[in-house]
């Protein structure tokens, strides 16, 4: 809404300052500005795999929830269209003891799927004190060719220049656990809330999207 009231302000100041090129600065200010995405992936099989291996989350259902708003961005944008279903990891976690040892695009071939997007939790947390929510997230994302079985050394599709991934952070306002009714338990709606924002901040590295509204606490790199 800042950056709208904005544009507005300087859209009026021109039109008193007058001028020939005063309509065609004033539509400028209006266009909104759109980031593009900073990878394009190749719209393949896709698996998504949403690693905790320190189990940062309160709650392991949250990394599927991240999977799946990952997942609904991408195809509602065109991005990707084709993901191998989520039980698949599940399926071969169990399978293979040896599991926790794999690399990621051995993961990738063995559910079936070209390509891996790969989330890392680095952190998360809800609060800061006992009366205190203040959700954010941390998250290192990769993008991984499968490979073959003839060469199954799958190279690095993105970032290049990134080893541990690119840096996806997600905060959002604070909010004070006693807001919505003394004694309420907001923990496990919270833990989903900001689940649910980190798949999408996630998706943004790869679609269009409008700028945050600032200070809504997007920050990735």
């Amino acid at each position: 809404m800042t950056h709208k009231i904005t544009r507005l302000l300087l859209a009026g100041g021109l039109a008193i300052l007058g001028g020939c090129e005063v309509p065609a600065i004033i539509a400028q200010a209006f266009e909104d500005t759109t980031i593009e995405p900073v990878f394009v992936p190749a719209n393949q099989r896709t698996v998504i795999f949403v690693d905790d291996p320190a189990q940062r989350l309160p709650s392991p259902q949250l990394a599927g929830i991240i999977a799946g708003r990952i997942g609904h961005q991408l195809k509602s944008h065109a991005v990707i269209t084709d993901f191998v279903q989520p039980n698949e990891i599940d399926r071969v976690r169990l399978e293979h003891t040896d599991f926790p040892k794999w690399s990621i695009n051995r993961v990738a071939r063995e559910v079936g799927a070209r390509q891996a997007l790969y989330v890392l939790v680095e952190g998360s947390t809800l609060t800061d004190t006992q009366h205190m929510y203040r959700p954010s997230m941390t998250l290192r994302v990769k993008i991984v060719a499968a490979g073959t079985t003839d060469n199954p050394r799958g190279r690095r599709l993105f970032p290049q220049d990134e080893k541990l991934g690119w840096r996806v952070r997600t905060a959002m306002f604070p909010q004070a656990r006693g807001d919505r009714g003394a004694g309420a338990d907001l923990d496990p709606i919270m833990a989903r809330r900001l689940a649910e924002r980190a798949g999408e901040d996630v998706a943004k590295l790869f679609h269009a999207h409008n700028p945050p509204e600032p200070g809504s606490g997007f920050e990735g790199r």
